[in-house]
Parts: C-alpha cells; structure tokens; sequence
C-alpha cells in the first residue's frame, strides 16, 4: 500500500516536472526565435542604411512621409525611391519586431536568473530604437548635413550591440544548456534540460574580460572617428574631391583624423591578436573570424582610397564594420557563458 502511494506520488511529481521542463523550454524558443529575428532585421535596416547612402538617395522620396513624392507608394522605375522607400518601411516595421521582443523578455515569469540583465537590454533596446528614429527623422528633415549623420550612426550602433547582447546572451545559454547536459538522478528529460540550463546559465554574471571588453570600446570607437571622417566632408576635402557640402575644410584636421584612423585599426589589429592569443580554443573560431573581417576591412579601406572614395567600396566598408562590430559584441557574451561549460 505504501508503495504505490509512493509511485504515485513520484509519477505525479514526474509528471509535473515534464510539464515544467516544457513550458520553460517553449518560453524560452520563443523569446530566442523573437530575438534573432529583431537582430537580423535590424541587421537588414542597417545594411539599407548604407545603401541608401552608397545610392545617394536619402532625399529621393521627399519629407512628406509616409508619401514618397506626394504618392502613397514610390515610383518603381525609380531606383533611389525604392530603395528609399524600402528603407523608410523596414525601420517602421522595425520598432515593432523589437518591441514586440522587448515585451517578451519583460514578462518572461520563468527566467533563468543570469538572464535577468535581458530586461535591461530589452528596454535599452527599445529606448536606443527610439532616439534613432528620432535622429533619422532629423536627418531627413534636415535634408542629411554633412556630421549631423554620424550621430545617427552612433545611436544606431549602440542598437545594433543591444541587439546582438540581447540574442548572444539567450543563444549561448540554450547552447550550454544543450550540449553540455547536467545530469539529475530522478528527473525527466525536460527537467534535465531545464536544470541543466539553469546551472550553465548562473555559472556566470556577465563579467566580460578586459581586453576584450576594450576592443570592443576601441573598435566602436574607430568606427565613429571613420564616420566622422566621411560625414564630415574631411575625407573628400582630403583627397580634393570637391565635395558639394563642406562642414570643415581643414586639411590638416583632415590629414590628423585619417592618421589617427590609421593608427587605430593597428591598434586593434594588436589587441585581437592578444585576445587571442590569451583566449582558450572555444573562443578561437570566433576571433579567428573577426580578425578575417579586419584583414578584409584594411583591404577594402586601401581600396576605396584608391578608388577615389567609390561609394560601393566605401559601403562595403561600412558593411564589414557593422558586421565586425556585431560579431565583436558576441565574442564577449560567448566568453564569458563559455566560462560555466563543464569541459
């Protein structure tokens, strides 16, 4: 009699667990499924970004929006309309698609506890959407003064690391949780699971190391100074291209910031190799693959200043930034959950 009382009970509290175990992994999916797909749109909105400016064609559709030349929908034959237009709509759509995973994370009731920095992300990426909108919709109505838009590319980078710190920091904690399984004498499969992502989620409290942490610091940085140095008209004053708007025009602020530009990115050339040189093999991959998007950064770099500042070679720059900023971003948040796998 006893023992089936105590099979029972142990059945129910099996059962229970299961169930447990399957809400918090379906809770989980979803809000990693809304954050990967709030990164790659904001990834998309970024790269129609830059080739709104590689196309020239910020003021293509006028500032009567949603009207684009006083139509509710643009000229299809005009190609600097489209991709106006399309830019204008995917930013819109945007604020949605992060809100959407804002609210996700802010009423997520069973999250684990080395998660909790996720609300704080969620909001600042909500905040940070905002005042890019808000700075865009200036540039616009300014009609995009020269410096004016490295604000805009400041605000939107910040949103772009909140977004890649937000999914890493899911993305890494389901990979821990799913490769490296915790056994629990007595659970199901999903309260393995559940446990198992419980204890590789709270083996860390986000604690990037320092050299890492700097070059991320340095690089953002970097990126700043060479949109400055764009945006300004320095660059085209620099090389004597005649810009048509001019904010500064000396040659010697211009001649400083290319060398300081210079001298920056073998700097951080220098401090990724350091990274990985003090870095163990499961952080190597991913800072093998960062110090390839510097090599071929330089490369492109070198390129467009021989090309005159082509505008497709100055893009692809500025899309190899973004890109290495984003995987940059990852790196630390890979470090540091990487620390609690049991190897």
């Amino acid at each position: 009699m006893t023992l089936d009382v105590v099979r029972k009970d142990t059945m129910s509290r099996s059962g229970s667990d299961e169930r447990e175990g399957h809400i918090v992994q379906r809770g989980f999916r979803l809000r990693l499924v809304a954050t990967t797909v709030s990164m790659i749109w904001t990834f998309v909105v970024l790269f129609m970004g830059v080739l709104v400016v590689a196309t020239d064609s910020g003021r293509a559709c006028g500032f009567d929006w949603p009207y684009c030349q006083g139509s509710l929908f643009p000229n299809v034959h005009d190609v600097q309309q489209v991709i106006e237009y399309t830019h204008r709509l995917l930013t819109g759509l945007l604020g949605f698609v992060i809100l959407g995973s804002a609210l996700l994370i802010l009423f997520w009731r069973d999250r684990p506890t080395a998660l909790r920095h996720t609300r704080t992300l969620a909001v600042m990426s909500v905040v940070l959407l905002v005042a890019q909108a808000l700075i865009g919709g200036l540039n616009v109505l300014l009609g995009t003064p020269k410096g004016f838009t490295t604000l805009d590319v400041m605000v939107s980078s910040l949103l772009w690391i909140s977004v890649v710190t937000l999914w890493g920091k899911l993305y890494v904690s389901r990979y821990n949780a799913t490769r490296t399984p915790v056994r629990v004498q007595g659970s199901t499969s999903s309260k393995v699971q559940l446990e198992n992502m419980k204890a590789h989620t709270n083996a860390s409290t986000y604690k990037p190391t320092r050299l890492g942490q700097a070059f991320l610091i340095f690089f953002f940085g970097d990126l700043l100074l060479g949109a400055f140095f764009k945006h300004s008209a320095l660059a085209e004053v620099l090389f004597g291209l005649n810009p048509e708007r001019v904010w500064l025009t000396s040659l010697r602020l211009g001649e400083a910031v290319y060398v300081v530009h210079g001298v920056w990115g073998v700097t951080l050339f220098l401090m990724v190799i350091a990274w990985w040189v003090k870095s163990n093999t499961t952080m190597r991959p991913v800072l093998n693959v960062i110090i390839l998007l510097l090599i071929l950064e330089t490369i492109v770099g070198m390129g467009a200043v021989a090309s005159g500042l082509g505008v497709w070679m100055v893009a692809f720059h500025t899309l190899l930034a973004t890109i290495t900023l984003g995987v940059s971003t990852f790196a630390l948040v890979y470090e540091d959950e990487m620390k609690g796998v049991r190897r």
